[in-house]
């Protein structure tokens, strides 16, 4: 099997209550390695919900989650990133008085990985310094990747709204992530942002060699770079396929856009 052949993650039968809403209704779907997966539907469809369960913020009621063949739907969310899952969100949640360096550095504090280096860093000794240098020197080189690097300094809040959706996603990458997921990545911004953001995923994806999936409204965006789409709607998945697939489907349509179909 080639590695672009892989499945990363695979989810069996996934379903998720709150109370008597169903979120999400026996969702079954998986993700390439490699392949930059789009989720899209209305709002309500159950979308974040799933990035939710994918990253442990939630646990479903019943079915599986899968990454990497391991079984992973009861693992805390810090087991999942240190499995190399990481994701934004759709309001940005920055530190916004911690500057742009500080914010990448936060991320790659997950490899402190027992008590004993967090006191080692509270009393500042030789080998938690020398891990703070090279967690700096990680951080910069980083924020030069991503171009970055000249802001390392300013506070995160001082930063264009563009600019910070472009932060979240390199703390993100600060993990050292194999899967990506980014919610609506290109809320609030204008279309020379937006263009500038499809690029960056693009590159992202390719650069890091990451597994990239990302819940988008902006259809210019999801039909623009994503190779697979999946749609949901009141819960469920009602279409999956190539965006030309997903723009001629006339249950997409109805979904969205309240078309009468003939079925």
């Amino acid at each position: 099997m080639k590695a672009m052949d892989e499945i990363v993650l695979r989810l069996e039968s996934v379903t998720k209550r709150f109370g008597g809403l169903v979120a999400v209704d026996n969702f079954t779907g998986y993700v390439k390695r490699g392949e930059l997966l789009g989720l899209i539907g209305p709002n309500g469809a159950g979308k974040t919900t799933l990035f939710n369960l994918i990253t442990g913020m939630y646990y479903p009621e019943g079915g599986r989650i899968y990454f990497e063949n391991h079984d992973i739907t009861f693992k805390k969310p810090f087991e999942r990133t240190r499995m190399g899952i990481a994701r934004t969100f759709q309001n940005i949640r920055l530190f916004s008085d911690l500057t742009v360096l500080e914010n990448v550095m936060v991320a790659q504090h997950l490899k402190l990985k027992s008590w004993i280096w967090l006191f080692k860093c509270v009393a500042k000794l030789p080998s938690a310094l020398a891990l703070e240098r090279r967690m700096r020197e990680e951080g910069l080189k980083l924020l030069e990747i991503v171009g970055l690097k000249q802001f390392a300094n300013e506070k995160a809040s001082a930063l264009s709204y563009g600019l910070q959706r472009k932060l979240e996603i390199a703390r993100a990458l600060a993990t050292g992530p194999k899967l990506l997921l980014l919610d609506e990545p290109a809320a609030g911004m204008n279309p020379q942002e937006t263009v500038e953001l499809m690029n960056f995923i693009k590159w992202v994806r390719d650069h890091f060699k990451v597994t990239i999936i990302v819940i988008e409204h902006d259809m210019k965006v999801i039909m623009g770079i994503c190779e697979r789409i999946y749609v949901m709607d009141y819960g469920k998945l009602i279409a999956e396929g190539a965006p030309k697939q997903i723009q001629n489907d006339p249950i997409v349509r109805k979904a969205y856009l309240g078309e009468e179909v003939l079925l």
